[in-house]
């Protein structure tokens, strides 16, 4: 009987040494599990930044080059016709030939035309077929030629203002018009007129030696040399050696005046 409560009381005493140790157990693990820190919740993942959106480049646009204005064709004359460009002074068997610019040349071959009655050796660059470029040097030719009258003009004009001023000075220089009224002896009139006339020569020289200066100065200056190569210089060299004919006649006159 006694054993069997003994055996009662270890049964009973183990029960509740494992129930005790199964309740600590239990408090223990419900403790560490209230202890655990609360995980922090996931980042939300970054939102990536949307791409600009690129301006437009601009664009240039080229403007076309307006289209050069097409160039006429050229005037022409006939086949064997050509002009003269330029002035040119060519030896014949009657003496000089001046050539004006705008002179009509028929060819007779290559180098060689035919001026009026006259055959004559010009360059290429000395004539052109074209009849544009020929009225137009022919144009100033013209301009040229009257440009040279004026001054020719004016050059008579003055001698003929200075003869009457030496007139005009040798009647106020005279004596009492009872005694100018007497003639004189023939040869000291006749003296007197050709003193005149060569005094209105030689201003007439003096100024187409300053004409003959600056047209012949493109040519170094030689008259001679400049009258075969310009029609302008020719001209005035042939008037000034007119004038030196009729100076020298006047000379002439005077040596045979007594």
């Amino acid at each position: 009987m006694v054993s069997r409560d003994r055996e009662n009381y270890v049964r009973a005493l183990t029960c509740a040494l494992v129930l005790g140790l199964a309740v600590g157990f239990t408090g223990c693990k419900k403790k560490e599990v209230a202890e655990e820190p609360e995980e922090a919740p996931a980042a939300a993942p970054a939102s990536k930044p949307k791409p600009a959106t690129p301006e437009p480049n601009s664009v240039a646009v080229a403007t076309p080059a307006p289209k050069p204005a097409a160039t006429p064709a050229p005037e022409l004359a006939p086949p064997g016709i050509f002009y003269l460009v330029t002035s040119v002074s060519v030896e014949t068997s009657d003496g000089i030939l001046g050539l004006k610019p705008g002179q009509l040349l028929k060819q007779v071959r290559p180098g060689v035309y035919k001026a009026d009655n006259n055959e004559v050796t010009l360059r290429p660059d000395q004539v052109t077929n074209d009849l544009t470029i020929a009225r137009r040097v022919a144009a100033q030719d013209e301009q040229t030629q009257a440009a040279i009258q004026q001054h020719l003009a004016a050059v008579r004009a003055a001698s003929a203002a200075s003869s009457a001023a030496s007139a005009a000075n040798t009647s106020a220089g005279s004596p009492s018009s009872a005694a100018a009224a007497q003639p004189l002896p023939p040869n000291v009139a006749a003296r007197q007129e050709l003193m005149q006339k060569k005094k209105a020569l030689m201003a007439q020289v003096d100024q187409l030696s300053l004409s003959l200066n600056q047209a012949s100065a493109h040519f170094g200056g030689n008259w001679a040399l400049a009258a075969k190569k310009s029609a302008v210089v020719y001209q005035l060299f042939e008037q000034y050696n007119g004038l030196e004919r009729q100076i020298t006649d006047v000379n002439n006159q005077l040596s045979q005046l007594h």
